[in-house]
């Protein structure tokens, strides 16, 4: 019993040794910045023509869904960070982080759009509607990682640069598009409301960038880092890159 009772203790006191070692170097990093959209699979059901008049829509120009349609649609969004650090060895650390970007959807683009596909109509029938009360509703994106990665930095004082990579978990979806309009009733009275389905997908992703961290205390390090991120999405991969600034933490 005694034996058993030794054991244990011996057991216990390592548990809290190796956990006061591991929380002594454990730290937080949070960033926030902008991201960049680059092209996205889950992009492929959204078409111009969706939102003209069936009678018109049929003298589109419109092309098949190209996941380009990311870029040119939707705007450059916000994008926040946080996780931990763990040194492994000297210049190299291991990272558990959690990212979320949000991307607007483009009223000024939908709109030039649409405007461009009247030209057509202008051609065809001598007629160029002029769009009034135009309105746009939802279709954001949002974007959701948790990802495993390492970090190498370069052994300086003042100022360390470093490169991250590492991979994981990918959440992508587009909330339901939703527009309506007006035009001139000078031109020709057209009153028109069209709705886009939302999409998502779940997926494997992989990330990869650099950085600079700031060496001024022991305790707060701000740095600042841009990361590229391509999501495995089907045919198309989702890719965007975002660019952010923060703080990371010493919580011992």
């Amino acid at each position: 019993m005694k034996t058993i009772m030794f054991f244990i203790f011996l057991s216990l006191l390592s548990a809290q040794l190796t956990y006061a070692q591991w929380s002594e170097n454990l730290k937080l990093f949070v960033s926030a910045g902008g991201s960049q959209p680059v092209e996205s699979y889950v992009m492929n059901n959204f078409s111009v023509q969706s939102f003209l008049p069936d009678v018109f829509s049929q003298f589109s120009t419109f092309h098949s869904p190209d996941a380009s349609y990311f870029a040119d649609n939707w705007k450059t969004g916000v994008n926040v960070a946080a996780g931990f650090e763990y040194p492994v060895y000297k210049f190299f650390s291991a990272q558990f982080g959690f990212t979320y970007s949000h991307f607007a959807f483009s009223e000024n683009d939908i709109k030039a759009s649409l405007e461009n596909e009247y030209e057509n109509v202008n051609r065809l029938f001598g007629i160029r509607p002029r769009l009034v009360n135009f309105n746009v509703y939802r279709g954001a994106v949002n974007a959701y990682t948790l990802s495993l990665s390492g970090k190498v930095r370069m052994p300086m004082h003042i100022v360390s640069p470093y490169l991250v990579g590492g991979f994981g978990y990918m959440h992508i979806g587009h909330e339901p598009i939703e527009v309506s309009y007006t035009t001139d009733p000078l031109d020709i009275g057209i009153s028109f409301s069209g709705r886009i389905p939302a999409d998502q997908a779940d997926v494997f992703m992989g990330s990869g960038g650099g950085g600079i961290v700031f060496n001024l205390s022991q305790g707060v390090k701000p740095f600042v880092e841009g990361t590229y991120y391509m999501g495995l999405t089907n045919n198309d991969n989702t890719l965007y890159y975002s660019i952010r600034s923060g703080f990371l933490f010493s919580l011992h």
